[in-house]
Formats: structure tokens, C-alpha cells, sequence
């Protein structure tokens, strides 16, 4: 599986552009949001994360920093959940995998009573 960053090319945006994580695997794909942005001119495409040489503000420069860390780690986040799922299933598809990020990664909050069945789950 292959995870790859890139911004969003709607011109007519603001400067600040949204960046999507690109998960692919032979010939399937999706994208997921990462709830994040930058500026399109600190955005190195070639590395797919933002370009923190070059810039003189320090404040700016962490913030960059931060963000390349942040990205980083959802990556590995991203990896870590396909490859628990095929330690427990080597036939798992792509689909399974897909339905499990999105999943995992989806704004709908758990509530109370997710909480609870998972405590007497686990007890």
C-alpha cells in the first residue's frame, strides 16, 4: 500500500489549501482527508510535505515543522492499520482495508454508549 500527500488544485481557493492523503494499492485508490492545510507556496510536491528550508520566520518555520510531523504520522498510522489487518486476514481486499481507514479516520464522534459496550467488552 502506498500513501502520497498532495494539495488541493482548485485555484480559485484561498492560499491556504487543503491536503489529501492519496491511498492507492495496484489499481484501487481512495482519498482521505487530513484535516489540515498550507499555503501552496510552501508546499514542495516532490516531497509531498511542506518546505520548511528557505523560510525566515521562526514561528512559521515550527509550524511547517509540525505539520511535516503530523503528516508523518499519519502515514505510518495509515500503514499500521493495513498491515494489522493482514497479520489477522491474509486474504483481506483493499475494500476491507478502505472501509477500516475510513472508519477509524471518520468525524462522527463516539458516544457514551459506544464507550460503555467497549468497557464491558473488555472487563
Amino acid at each position: 500500500m502506498n500513501v502520497h500527500f498532495y494539495i488541493d488544485r482548485n485555484k480559485r481557493a484561498s492560499d491556504d489549501r487543503t491536503i489529501w492523503a492519496y491511498i492507492s494499492e495496484r489499481d484501487r485508490s481512495f482519498l482521505l482527508h487530513t484535516n489540515a492545510k498550507v499555503n501552496f507556496n510552501y508546499w514542495d510536491k516532490k516531497q509531498q510535505r511542506a518546505q520548511v528550508k528557505g523560510v525566515k520566520d521562526k514561528i512559521l518555520q515550527g509550524r511547517l515543522s509540525a505539520l511535516n510531523s503530523y503528516l508523518s504520522e499519519l502515514e505510518n498510522k495509515l500503514l499500521s492499520i493495513a498491515d494489522k489487518l493482514r497479520t489477522g486476514n491474509v486474504f483481506i481486499t483493499f475494500d476491507e482495508i478502505e472501509a477500516e481507514i475510513k472508519k477509524q479516520f471518520s468525524k462522527k464522534g463516539i458516544s457514551f454508549f459506544d464507550y460503555f459496550d467497549e468497557f464491558i467488552t473488555v472487563k
